[in-house]
């Protein structure tokens, strides 16, 4: 259920929000999202190229498309219900 509230406010949001992605190496995105959020992938929002990350301690999630190269990209982030920063996720999801 959480999921799917996160994933349709940021539908919802998606007119306001458009950022530059944060890219970097899968693993080393993947290491900083453990070590300093405590965040674990939890579900496939768009089969396994776009992957919601959540920490149930720091309530932080996160959106990262992984691409064919070996980067992994930020498409979203926020805490609770809330985005912390901009995002392109519609248009990600849409290509």
């Amino acid at each position: 259920m959480r999921i799917a509230f996160f994933f349709g406010c940021l539908v919802t949001l998606h007119g306001t929000l458009a950022l530059a992605r944060t890219c970097m190496p899968v693993a080393e995105m993947e290491t900083g999202l453990i070590d300093w959020y405590a965040e674990r992938p939890v579900a496939d929002l768009a089969g396994p190229q776009v992957v919601l990350w959540a920490s149930d301690t720091t309530r932080s999630w996160t959106i990262l498309r992984y691409l064919p190269n070996g980067q992994a990209c930020v498409l979203g982030q926020g805490v609770g219900d809330r985005p912390t920063a901009e995002s392109d996720l519609v248009a990600a999801l849409g290509s």
